[in-house]
């Protein structure tokens, strides 16, 4: 499904997420339309980069936001996996694994029982606490940043990952590092895959509704129906 985020709707749904299906949207618009294509904003999937690569080479390419603090937040998780199989007493184990909702929440959305857990993370376990830093500090930068700095400020976290994180964080900034401009234009452009994530909840709703559709063509035109855009006049009420 392609989105349009000036008017906040849907205007492309084809079966299949790959390059082809992406090509069947270029197509449709034709060099013309290409040519008035500015930005788009995708996740990393290998084969909508390479349609915009072959297709529309001039888009600027936005790196959603949220799929890239998802590679921290995996990272983040595979460290703290890694110290829970290495605790040495069944406490220890249970206590680490207790501090998944702490690590993957937002700060400022922490109790005080979660607040004393990091405290202790701090004191007593210093890779998972840095490796909770890490994932924080790559938040403040998209939260913080200006699009004059975006690019000093990321460079400087991926040193540090490079300097001292672990192997799922070395991993995670590599990917990052490869994206690095696209990483960046969210920061410059402010936009991200909000907009289609939010369609995508009211199809769920749309096929609950329906219990389903014999085929994607179905679908396909519930969509648009729904969530493209179009404003049909309610049939006039005559007065009893």
């Amino acid at each position: 499904m392609v989105t349009d985020h000036d008017r906040g709707c849907a205007v492309w749904v084809v079966e299949g997420k790959d390059a082809a299906a992406l090509d069947s949207f270029f197509d449709a618009l034709g060099p013309d339309g290409i040519k008035a294509l500015e930005v788009a904003t995708i996740d990393m999937s290998g084969a909508f980069k390479k349609a915009f690569r072959e297709r529309a080479p001039d888009v600027e390419i936005v790196f959603d936001r949220f799929h890239v603090q998802r590679l921290v937040h995996d990272a983040l998780d595979e460290v703290r996996r890694s110290l829970v199989n290495a605790a040495d007493t069944p406490d220890e184990k249970t206590a680490l694994k207790k501090t998944r909702f702490t690590l993957h929440r937002a700060p400022w959305k922490l109790d005080a029982v979660a607040r004393r857990k990091l405290d202790k993370l701090e004191a007593d376990n210093h890779p998972l606490y840095q490796a909770y830093l890490m994932k924080e500090s790559l938040a403040a930068i998209f939260d913080m940043a200006s699009p004059e700095d975006i690019h000093l400020h990321l460079s400087g976290w991926l040193q540090w990952v490079e300097d001292a994180g672990s192997e799922p964080f070395l991993k995670a900034a590599n990917t990052i590092a490869e994206h690095f401009d696209g990483v960046c234009a969210y920061v410059q452009t402010g936009l991200t895959n909000s907009l289609a994530e939010g369609l995508n909840r009211k199809i769920r709703v749309v096929t609950s509704r329906a219990f389903g559709f014999q085929s994607a063509k179905s679908l396909m035109a519930m969509i648009m129906l729904c969530c493209g855009g179009i404003h049909l006049a309610w049939p006039h009420l005559f007065p009893m």
